[in-house]
């Protein structure tokens, strides 16, 4: 069988916050350390990187260092304000330096949707965790929000990535402005052969030794595939976990989410669509996968309602 990796494409943002490097660590939280995609022991799938194998530590990760042309892979740098709805999920390492470790949706003033497997492994440390709006700059400016509630979909599996979708209730509510303001969720699902952008601060690039987060907010416009589309595609890496319940999107090799992206949003005529999961890994010439919101829109509903 065909052995592959899946990258789950969240930043390990914390040089631990027991002051263990990501590297070096083989402890932390369960929920932060590697872990394997596929249906059928023996054979499943393995992802590049983890919260707990990453070679790419807060050291690497500083924005302060971010070369700000850098781009999405195969995108471009967003204008300021254009993605209004746009957070930086980010959590203090043992330095007290805010890492930013994935992105999110802002739904309503109290409310963030993101992906489960950003914040599982870190949910006991909530207290250390922020939600910054309003900046397109991961080394500048925003506001920053305390988190009130995390939920995660309760049937959200690990091994497999999929269920992939949570929320987060922030303290106070989030100033709406020029800058920020809250997305509309999906009214219809998306099929394929639809133009989507989206957006991020993940990885622009593949050399895991050689990489940083971007400082600039960066955007890619990709199409949508549809289900059977990304079945075919992704057919040959036995065990790879993809339903109706995702969206997958391809645009061409060179081009494709990373780390970093994981939980920002897929958007289509103002509208939030997806939610950034996995893809095997950036830039390929693989699928993407997203969470697809319209299939959530019951739970989104009862879980946000307080």
């Amino acid at each position: 069988m065909l052995k592959f990796k899946i990258t789950c494409l969240f930043l390990v943002a914390i040089v631990s916050i027991f002051g263990v490097s990501a590297e070096e660590s083989a402890d932390g939280p369960e929920d932060a350390r590697e872990h394997r995609h596929g249906r059928r022991p023996g054979h499943r799938p393995r992802r590049e990187t983890s919260a707990q194998d990453s070679a790419d530590g807060p050291e690497d990760a500083d924005p302060e260092g971010s070369d700000s042309e850098s781009r999405i892979i195969g995108g471009e740098k967003a204008t300021d304000g254009e993605f209004p709805h746009q957070v930086s999920l980010r959590i203090k390492d043992y330095r007290n330096v805010w890492q930013h470790f994935c992105g999110g949706s802002i739904i309503s003033e109290r409310w963030v949707l993101t992906a489960a497997h950003c914040t599982k492994p870190y949910r006991q440390y909530m207290d250390r965790m922020r939600v910054v709006a309003g900046t397109n700059k991961l080394n500048s400016g925003g506001d920053q929000y305390e988190l009130e509630k995390i939920t995660e979909h309760e049937k959200y599996n690990k091994p497999q990535i999929t269920y992939d979708i949570a929320v987060i209730k922030v303290k106070k509510d989030i100033k709406f402005g020029e800058k920020v303001g809250k997305i509309s969720l999906a009214s219809s699902n998306t099929p394929g052969g639809v133009e989507l952008v989206t957006s991020g601060w993940g990885y622009t690039n593949n050399d895991r030794y050689n990489r940083k987060p971007p400082n600039d907010l960066q955007k890619l416009t990709v199409e949508s595939l549809s289900v059977s589309e990304c079945q075919k595609k992704l057919e040959k890496y036995k065990g790879t976990p993809f339903s109706d319940r995702q969206i997958c999107t391809f645009k061409k090799e060179g081009q494709g989410i990373c780390q970093g992206d994981s939980g920002g949003p897929l958007v289509h005529k103002g509208e939030v669509v997806g939610i950034t999961s996995w893809n095997i890994p950036c830039g390929r010439g693989l699928p993407d996968v997203f969470t697809r919101v319209f299939s959530y829109l019951d739970w989104i509903k009862k879980n946000t309602s307080g």
